[in-house]
């Protein structure tokens, strides 16, 4: 049995002031928490 690994994992690290603010934005009408976070809306 072969194993490649392609890539080392990666995970973003979110410091607790983007944390909070994270959960703001899911906080405001019409927001969801899929919406909230992405790059489209300034997210990482």
């Amino acid at each position: 049995m072969q194993v490649n690994v392609l890539d080392a994992e990666r995970r973003r690290r979110w410091s607790y002031d983007e944390k909070v603010r994270l959960v703001e934005e899911t906080l405001q009408p019409g927001e969801t928490v899929c919406g909230g976070g992405t790059p489209a809306r300034g997210g990482s």
